[in-house]
């Protein structure tokens, strides 16, 4: 497997650490992560985006396992392909992702997320962290000006809100089956 975005001239666009404390159990929240499928079932997203279709193999997608996710967010469709760096039961869960616009100008986006899952006596503590790049060898010099402000003084916001979002839907979509 090539490592994702190896081959192309890539600019640093965003790092970023949050952790939270969850009444989920390090075990179900592993496989909640894990779940390949629960993007079109259980988790949220950010406003404006739609996913259509995953393909991946059932069951949990542990390390080496590659997804591939059609969506669209706003009026711009996509393609995720991710790939399960490090899956390890209950304490650790790790992707590398490129996201491919089909648009000829928007750049391709490379991140990399890491889940670290600690037992705590009501739950788990969830340490998150991310990192992004984009590669500009397609994208308008409007559009890199343009990310460089929502990146700037937007992206941490809204990292964070959907880092969060997705722990509550593991939340809500654990309790619904417990209840």
């Amino acid at each position: 497997m090539d490592p994702l975005g190896a081959d192309r001239r890539l600019t640093f666009a965003l790092k970023f650490a949050d952790s939270v404390q969850t009444s989920v159990s390090p075990d179900r929240l592993f496989d909640l992560m894990a779940d390949a499928h629960g993007c079109l079932t259980w988790h949220a997203h950010p406003k404006g985006t739609l996913v259509s279709s995953v393909d991946a193999p059932q069951g949990l997608a542990l390390a080496g396992t590659e997804v591939r996710v059609r969506a669209q967010i706003g009026k711009f469709p996509m393609t995720t392909r991710t790939v399960v760096t490090r899956a390890d039961r209950s304490v650790r869960y790790e992707t590398a992702s490129e996201v491919t616009f089909d648009h000829p100008r928007l750049p391709t986006c490379f991140t990399t997320e890491r889940y670290l899952i600690e037992p705590d006596g009501r739950g788990s503590i969830v340490r998150y962290e991310t990192e992004m790049s984009r590669d500009w060898s397609k994208g308008t010099p409007l559009y890199r000006l343009m990310c460089k402000i929502t990146d700037r003084f937007f992206a941490a916001a809204q990292t964070q809100r959907c880092f969060r979002d997705f722990i509550a839907s593991a939340e809500r979509h654990a309790a619904s089956y417990t209840n």
